[in-house]
């Protein structure tokens, strides 16, 4: 298998005002106008569940901070 390079995302994505709206448009406003919608054939169901499925993707990266000092 070819070594694969990492990618430097920094140097690819820009955050704006308008990437993190739409963002939220998607990732938040869709799922919960999703959930909304399908709630009345939950009602119908002995068990109803709503599983919500992410990638790794989508994770935060999480930096520790240490001073040694």
């Amino acid at each position: 298998m070819p070594d694969i390079e990492q990618i430097d995302w920094s140097n690819l994505l820009t955050e704006t005002y308008e990437l993190a709206e739409e963002c939220l448009k998607i990732n938040y406003y869709g799922a919960k106008r999703t959930c909304k919608a399908l709630i009345p054939l939950l009602q119908l169901s002995d068990s109803p569940k709503i599983v919500n499925v992410s990638s790794g993707a989508g994770r935060l990266k999480v930096t520790n901070y240490r001073n040694d000092s």
